[in-house]
């Protein structure tokens, strides 16, 4: 576990965390206040006069805002404009920040020409009179551009096990976990999860892909020779909140939780020291824990692979939340794989290691080109399957 982060960077990543709010005595302190359900709104709404409740549907209606979004979104060539102007707006506001730059073309204004349509929406845009709705030159140092993890692989809430069904109880709370992974030096997001408060740690882990779990076994041969089949163990797992280590539970000194205790006390006195939690994962459940939105915990497994969760929000159940099929997957950032060095066409599937007659050790190379070379492996070289990223995903 990496221990020497900068506090900074971390708090510009996830936020200043909140207080720590226990969440049993979250769900205790929300079950005695009153429901908001919608359908107790309406209850409210169809008891009151006619005329006050035509005069509330009428203040708060948005329909007008709707149309107009509509309107737009659904007509491909007004929005094409609209979007050009934004990215035109953003571009030019980049090239006055970074003048010593490589020059760039500057990216001319879209003109709405004689098109009657563009022209109607142009002024519409032209005439709204909100101060904050034209960018500010400021806002520069505010915007990026858009990364791979902010796409979503998934079209759809993923369930873990659809069959397992979760009644709508008053009692129960729901937990958003965002899971994020480190790389190159910088820490990005991977995976967002919804859990139920009554479910535990264990749940947690194993709701998280990671390809550390796909890694192929090591097996040595009658001649000695290494080659790797099938898939390794997993050899336990630990979970670090708030300063306690909640470990796999294995017997005999053997939880993972015993050995990043164990190889702690051997660092310096500058790190931080871990306590061992009285529980392991398995029989801790999330409403027993004191937690804090936007703090980053850990989990460790498969040796030092490391993952880093955040609570970003701890809310009641609602009637129309899922019935069943927790813990949920609402977020998975699409898998960058990389294509193999000879076709240049397709993901690569293997890892060669010390064969001469290709220009890397290890080379990544997809399955048919490593058959074209040839059925016999020379002496000396390793094929190490790549994980499928089929376990989870």
């Amino acid at each position: 576990m990496a221990t020497n982060i900068d506090n900074r960077t971390l708090e510009s990543q996830f936020g200043p965390p909140s207080e720590p709010i226990d969440v049993g005595a979250f769900i205790r302190c929300a079950a005695g206040l009153p429901s908001f359900a919608q359908s107790s709104c309406q209850a409210v709404l169809n008891a009151m006069p006619v005329e006050q409740r035509s005069a509330l549907r009428d203040a708060c209606s948005v329909t007008d805002i709707k149309d107009a979004l509509s309107d737009t979104w659904n007509s491909p060539k007004v929005c094409a404009h609209v979007s050009k102007i934004h990215e035109t707006t953003v571009s030019g506001y980049y090239f006055a920040l970074r003048p010593k730059a490589r020059h760039r073309r500057k990216v001319e204004q879209p003109n709405a020409g004689s098109d009657t349509l563009l022209q109607t929406v142009q002024s519409n845009m032209d005439s709204v009179s909100l101060q904050c709705w034209n960018i500010p030159s400021a806002a520069c140092y505010f915007i990026r551009g858009p990364k791979n993890t902010d796409a979503n692989a998934l079209s759809e809430t993923k369930m873990a096990n659809p069959n397992a069904l979760f009644p709508f109880q008053g009692s129960d709370a729901l937990l958003t976990i965002t899971v994020y992974k480190r790389s190159s030096g910088v820490i990005l997001r991977s995976f967002q999860h919804v859990l139920l408060s009554s479910q535990t740690l264990e749940d947690l882990f194993y709701v998280i892909p990671c390809i550390s779990n796909e890694l192929p076994r090591q097996v040595l041969n009658e001649d000695g020779e290494i080659f790797f089949e099938g898939q390794c163990e997993n050899d336990g797992y630990v979970l670090c909140i708030e300063g306690q280590a909640y470990g796999d539970g294995a017997p005999g000194g053997k939880s993972y939780a015993t050995k990043l205790s164990r190889h702690l006390k051997t660092m310096s006195s500058m790190q931080p020291q871990i306590e061992i939690a009285p529980r392991n994962a398995h029989s801790t459940r999330l409403d027993t824990l004191t937690l804090r939105l936007n703090e980053p915990y850990w989990i460790l497994h498969q040796g030092n692979c490391e993952h880093i969760f955040v609570v970003d929000e701890i809310r009641m159940r609602h009637p129309h939340d899922h019935e069943n099929g927790y813990p949920l997957t609402t977020h998975a950032a699409p898998i960058l794989m990389a294509n193999c060095r000879l076709c240049t066409k397709v993901p690569a599937t293997l890892s060669v290691v010390g064969d001469l007659r290709l220009g890397d050790s290890p080379c990544l190379i997809c399955g048919p080109c490593w058959r074209n070379m040839g059925s016999s492996v020379p002496s000396g070289v390793v094929v190490v399957p790549l994980p499928a990223h089929q376990a989870g995903w």
